[in-house]
Order: structure tokens, then C-alpha cells, then sequence
């Protein structure tokens, strides 16, 4: 198996032991796409752009790939509801900071990859899924792996 394989699927365990609580959204590339009761608190990984970094010659090459982490919940409050809204963005935080704890904590992936570094996020953002509202924030990883041509 390929390294990006590996990798990708240390992502996916990661990801469900650091927000245990929430679950995976089918469809990290359209969010407006997915199940409301999903939505609520929910997670995902969209595979971005890669480059060839040209650090590695025959046999090998290498790799640096954008990752998109996507955390979302549910956002209940009438217009003039601040603190509604508050709540809910303190919550989408919290749930951010662990995901940055955790990924800081083990660039390497379990020593699976070179690094995984957080690059940068869009801030709290807003999507309307069905019939409900829900606040979102995406966080862009860089992901540097070898692998071995064969």
C-alpha cells in the first residue's frame, strides 16, 4: 500500500478519536450536499491540489498534498440572538483547537509522512443544508510524504 494511502486513512482514525462526538460527513467537497442530521456535529477530509517537490530522485518521489479538514455545527438563533450565534462559534473553536492540538502533536502521522503542518483556515463560515442553517470553519493541511516508484 501507498504511503498517501496510509496516511489518508491515519487522517480518517484521527479524526474520529479527536471529536469523538461527531460523526463523518458524506461529502466534504459540496457541504450544502449533505444530510442536515449529519450536519450537526460533523466532520470531513477533502483531498486538495498536490505538487512534486522534486526533494527525492529515482526511486522515489515526493509529494506535498493540501488537505481540507472541515468541522461543522448546527447554528439555531433567531436574528437578534447573539449569543445563540456566540455559543455556537465558541463550540466550532473549541472543536478547531482540538483539531489543531492533535495534528501538532503528531506531524509525522504516527511516522507515516514527512510532516503534516496546518497552513491556514477560513475562518467561521455559513452554509445552508436543507432546511438548516450551520456554521462551518476549513482548515488547510500540508502534507509531505516519499513514496517509492516501482
Amino acid at each position: 500500500m501507498s504511503k498517501i494511502s496510509t496516511a489518508y486513512g491515519y487522517l480518517v482514525t484521527k479524526m474520529g478519536t479527536v471529536i469523538p462526538s461527531q460523526v463523518r460527513m458524506s461529502n466534504p467537497y459540496d457541504l450544502s450536499s449533505n444530510v442536515s442530521r449529519i450536519m450537526e456535529q460533523a466532520w470531513g477530509i477533502a483531498v486538495g491540489p498536490a505538487t512534486n517537490t522534486q526533494r527525492e530522485l529515482c526511486p522515489h518521489f515526493s509529494t506535498d498534498r493540501t488537505f481540507r479538514m472541515i468541522l461543522s455545527r448546527k447554528f439555531i438563533a433567531l436574528e437578534n440572538d447573539p449569543v445563540s450565534k456566540s455559543t455556537a462559534e465558541k463550540l466550532l473553536l473549541e472543536d478547531h483547537y482540538a483539531l489543531l492540538n492533535a495534528f501538532e502533536a503528531d506531524i509525522t502521522l504516527g511516522a507515516n509522512i514527512i510532516k503534516f503542518i496546518y497552513q491556514a483556515d477560513n475562518g467561521i463560515e455559513f452554509v445552508f443544508s436543507e432546511k438548516d442553517p450551520y456554521l462551518f470553519i476549513s482548515s488547510d493541511f500540508n502534507m509531505e510524504y516519499i513514496e517509492t516508484v516501482t
